[in-house]
């Protein structure tokens, strides 16, 4: 079920040119070497977005427990879960363009002293690059409502897999974690906080 979700997320494809922002060595690098290096996103600039997921799932599962949840033990073992691993789990390596190629808060991000680039690129050429190399290109997600909805979804799935693998509540739900977390991250790598809306952010994610 979870791998519906990251699917469907995915399956949004860059119809015009997108535009990524960096300082004159970052465009030396680029030119000399023909190639773009992703970031571990936890290091990038604006790696808030991960504990942002964190903070949703949090707000979803003190609701549900709050009206009576049949298996709380699930879903507080899953916040704790997620707590860690949102910032000690696997690496999630993402990098990124936008698709206004000259806004303002780029500029003051990427450029030093006024000084940088705003690269445009094909969408065709980098949809080729990142199905090469076994790299997702997703259109980020700065919508509450839709944001809330994708993470009700889940711990739906979560639910569902709990039910499916018959555990007990006395048991330790991790095995169950570990099913998701590959989808789990991939979804947080594109849901961004709504104050960077006006960014209009794709990131190739792997």
């Amino acid at each position: 079920m979870i791998e519906e979700i990251t699917a469907r997320l995915y399956s949004d494809t860059p119809k015009e040119r997108l535009y990524h922002y960096t300082t004159f060595k970052g465009l030396l690098g680029i030119v000399h070497s023909s190639s773009l290096w992703a970031s571990d996103i936890r290091y990038m600039n604006d790696s808030a977005e991960l504990k942002h997921t964190a903070h949703l799932i949090g707000g979803e599962i003190s609701e549900r427990i709050a009206s009576g949840h049949p298996n709380p033990d699930l879903l507080n073992q899953f916040l704790d879960w997620v707590t860690h691993r949102i910032t000690n789990g696997h690496m999630l390596f993402a990098a990124s363009f936008r698709a206004n190629g000259n806004l303002l808060s780029q500029w003051r991000g990427y450029s030093r002293i006024g000084k940088g680039v705003s690269l445009g690129f094909n969408p065709d050429v980098i949809l080729k690059c990142a199905e090469k190399q076994s790299f997702q290109v997703g259109k980020c997600v700065y919508d509450k409502e839709e944001q809330k909805q994708l993470i009700r979804q889940v711990i739906d799935s979560l639910e569902h897999l709990s039910a499916e693998h018959e555990v007990s509540a006395t048991e330790n739900y991790h095995k169950i974690f570990q099913i998701i977390e590959s989808d789990l991250l991939r979804i947080a790598a594109i849901l961004k906080h709504p104050s960077f809306e006006e960014e209009e952010e794709w990131r190739v994610v792997s």
